[in-house]
């Protein structure tokens, strides 16, 4: 659902703020769903 992937987002932006470095590559967040049988990329 919309939510989860813009809940997902808020989470990959606090943790490039505290954790990630300079020299670190683009965090990366991972959503799984059981319930549809389709790959999604974004």
């Amino acid at each position: 659902m919309h939510q989860d992937i813009g809940q997902l987002n808020i989470y990959v932006r606090i943790f490039d703020e505290i954790k990630r470095k300079q020299d670190d590559n683009p965090t990366i967040g991972l959503l799984l769903c059981t319930e549809i049988d389709r790959t999604v990329l974004k």
